[in-house]
């Protein structure tokens, strides 16, 4: 089936030519009279001799495009099945066939946000749902997530659904309620569990606390101890100086020099209450620091840390000479704007750093280091998060082939412009260096 883009004013558009005939169809009268919850709003429009269906996609994504370049995970997996489900429902309410319905990966349209899905439902088409259905499941499990067993194991169980004869659309649902059901009971495990981890943490904090206050009053006990030797010691040579002296020069040596002898005692023990508070703190720090076991124990830590350090920055090495592409980080490190030599690189070998230089000075510029390289404000999706109102959730993309390159507008709601060209939804374009490239009301040059 032939699709082609189109932007009116602010709107996008899916346009596909009419596969009914009968203008006073049902399902005509149907879809164009009523909203219906999860298809993607119609209208049908004459264009000279031919008739077309036209379908709103503003601000939405095809599945196909937003699995390119990443995989899908458990979440939305059941998001997708839920909303598919959904939608059935409604279709069925107002009478139509779901065999009408397009389930190929770009024409399902999804709200990158919260991954909310619209259908495209055809007037005239009529498909085997259950076999698209089995052809879309397989390639979500080619697309899940395969460094998360819950991912896997739920985009295998739809799979194995789909091959079944006669499955339904419940089946799938049933399935997803399994894995949800079981993630819910996941998780209230892990909450029972939380409390005795907190109330270790206290007794740990507790331990610690008790630890300190123990070590504090050893601490009291040895300055105690050592106070009382000190006073001991003072009050026997307060005693035992006068009877040396008596020994050896009698009453006379002690009338001649006893004052001397006691000045000089009564300055000697002044002394010692005076420098103890200050000598006894180095006194245990030189204690500490003769302990063998925190000496070894800080050691092996930096050892640890070391070893870490360096694990990673092989790791990182190892990864940059495989060619493994970094993801776009928002603050580049120090040189990173040495413009000349970078354009210079990516000029000659196609290779090096490209950048989009804004015009507007309150606007940052914006670097492109690899490609297809998608610019818009939804975080997560995004290889550059340009966050202005006026810029859509997916804005556009930049590919390179060949070492030629070109800008995709990606349903964007205030467009994308070359030059003085704008682009329609979905149009691709050449990108040369030195064209101007303007992202809803933001101007960049292009190197």
């Amino acid at each position: 089936m032939k699709a082609s883009y189109k932007r009116e004013m602010r709107h996008n558009y899916l346009i596909l030519e009419a596969m009914e005939e009968n203008l006073d169809s049902f399902e005509l009268k149907m879809l164009a009279g009523n909203s219906i919850e999860g298809l993607l709003k119609f209208r049908m429009k004459q264009e000279e001799q031919a008739r077309f269906y036209y379908y709103e996609i503003t601000s939405k994504q095809p599945l196909s495009r937003l699995l390119e370049f990443r995989e899908v995970h458990r979440e939305e997996l059941a998001s997708l099945i839920s909303g598919i489900a959904s939608t059935l429902s409604w279709v069925e309410n107002y009478l139509l066939q779901e065999s009408n319905i397009l389930l190929e990966p770009e024409y399902i349209y999804i709200d990158p946000e919260n991954f909310r899905v619209w259908l495209c439902y055809v007037p005239g088409y009529h498909g085997d749902f259950p076999a698209s259905m089995a052809k879309l499941l397989h390639f979500l499990l080619k697309k899940a997530d395969h460094q998360d067993n819950e991912t896997v194991v739920l985009a295998y169980r739809l799979y194995q659904e789909s091959q079944k004869d006669y499955f339904g659309i419940e089946d799938l649902l049933s399935a997803v309620r399994e894995s949800q059901k079981k993630e819910e009971t996941e998780q209230a495990e892990l909450t029972e569990e939380i409390p005795n981890a907190a109330q270790e943490e206290v007794f740990s904090r507790v331990e610690a606390l008790s630890d300190g206050e123990e070590r504090e009053e050893k601490e009291k006990r040895e300055n105690s101890a050592v106070l009382k030797q000190q006073v001991i010691c003072w009050l026997a040579v307060l005693f035992i100086s006068p009877a040396v002296l008596w020994m050896l020069r009698g009453m006379e040596g002690l009338r001649q020099y006893g004052l001397w002898v006691a000045a000089a005692e009564v300055v000697a023990g002044a002394g010692g209450i005076f420098l103890w508070p200050k000598l006894h703190p180095l006194f245990l720090n030189q204690r500490k620091n003769a302990d063998p076991e925190k000496e070894n124990w800080y050691m092996t830590i930096e050892k640890e840390e070391t070893e870490e350090r360096d694990a990673n920055d092989k790791s990182k090495e190892s990864a940059m000479e495989e060619g493994e592409k970094e993801p776009y980080r928002e603050n580049y490190p120090e040189g990173f704007g040495a413009d000349t030599v970078l354009l210079a690189e990516a000029d000659e070998g196609g290779k090096g750093v490209h950048l989009l230089k804004s015009l507007d000075l309150s606007v940052e510029d914006i670097p492109v280091p690899y490609f297809p390289f998608i610019i818009g404000k939804q975080e997560g999706i995004t290889d550059y998060v340009l966050s202005r109102e006026t810029v859509s959730r997916l804005h556009l993309r930049i590919d390179e082939e060949n070492k030629e390159y070109k800008v995709t507008d990606l349903n964007s709601s205030n467009g994308t412009k070359v030059g003085e060209r704008i682009l329609e939804a979905n149009e691709t374009c050449p990108l040369h260096s030195g064209d101007r490239l303007t992202i809803a009301d933001l101007s960049f040059i292009f190197y």
